[in-house]
């Protein structure tokens, strides 16, 4: 079955006209959708296809806030909001999005249930999300442009990405579980974590190419069971960046820090529960050669001294 756009139609096919103020986006009772860009035609019930229909939200005149309220499970592809100010109330149920395409959603998620991102495709959420049950990307990836965006449970798998950076930020509380995918850092980034990382796979932490130093803190990670390496890439020690795991070194576990790899160089933490890479082999002997050639240099200063003193 061919990907189709819908249009949100409340009006029965007699055209477009106000945005609703609400609606229940369900699959079985609610025939609110048109293929028609002109609201002209039929409606039919929403229908969580293979692939998903792309919605469209806020055709008719903007009349303010309006809220989608699902009722039941919806999988959708993308959703694009043409008018009015949008709030996505979840309503203890799962919201997916499949799509190989990129998008942003101008809507607010909310409510107690969950949120899914399968497909290849990016989607970046644009505005303020608060919902409690949770969220897994297992495909592409899923971006957050807001301050303290708060998501639920949060689990990232293999194929999947989470992307936060520059003034987004995730609450404090998030409880993150790396499974195979990738947390990406995009630009100068701080967030703090008061929770432990959690991981089940090999994964990845990208601190990314963007200008400035980005700073990531979990809490004392040391009671998690750590499966595979967690490889961090793009980490610039010189530029500032931070990885940090609560405020000691027994904040992770010596199988824990023999699991972290920045780009092949293995890890070190220090006392306030720092991690950064274990200097390579050749550093070590250039510090030791310079060592060693101040010391040359102290020796003949000495005994150029001495001889000039016996003259």
């Amino acid at each position: 079955m061919a990907q189709a756009t819908v249009y949100l139609d409340t009006e029965g096919g007699a055209g477009f006209g106000n945005n609703p103020g609400s609606f229940l986006w369900n699959t079985s009772f609610s025939a609110v959708w048109t293929t028609d860009s002109s609201g002209n035609s039929s409606t039919v019930a929403w229908s969580n296809g293979t692939p998903a229909n792309n919605a469209i939200l806020g055709n008719g005149a903007s009349v303010g806030a309006s809220t989608a309220f699902l009722g039941g499970n919806i999988s959708v592809g993308t959703i694009a909001v043409v008018n009015g100010t949008w709030t996505l109330e979840l309503n203890g149920n799962t919201l997916t999005f499949d799509s190989a395409a990129n998008s942003n959603l101008d809507a607010s998620i909310s409510g107690s249930g969950s949120v899914v991102k399968t497909g290849t495709g990016t989607m970046v959420v644009t505005t303020s999300s608060n919902y409690s049950g949770g969220t897994t990307i297992s495909g592409g990836a899923l971006r957050f442009i807001a301050a303290n965006a708060n998501i639920g449970p949060t689990t990232i798998n293999s194929g999947g990405s989470l992307q936060i950076g520059a003034s987004a930020t995730l609450s404090a509380s998030t409880n993150l579980t790396l499974a195979g995918g990738s947390l990406a850092l995009t630009g100068a980034f701080n967030q703090t974590f008061s929770t432990a990382l959690a991981m089940s796979a090999g994964s990845t932490i990208d601190f990314g190419s963007g200008f400035g130093a980005s700073a990531l803190a979990f809490g004392d990670s040391s009671g998690q069971t750590w499966t595979g390496t967690l490889l961090v890439t793009n980490f610039n020690t010189a530029g500032g960046d931070t990885l940090r795991f609560g405020s000691t070194n027994n904040a992770l576990t010596g199988t824990q820090l023999s699991a972290i790899s920045f780009d092949g160089i293995g890890a070190q933490i220090d006392s306030s529960g720092f991690v950064t890479p274990v200097p390579e082999p050749e550093i070590y002997a250039l510090l030791l050669g310079g060592v060693a050639l101040a010391v040359f240099g102290y020796r003949r200063r000495n005994l150029a001294a001495t001889g000039a003193m016996s003259c």
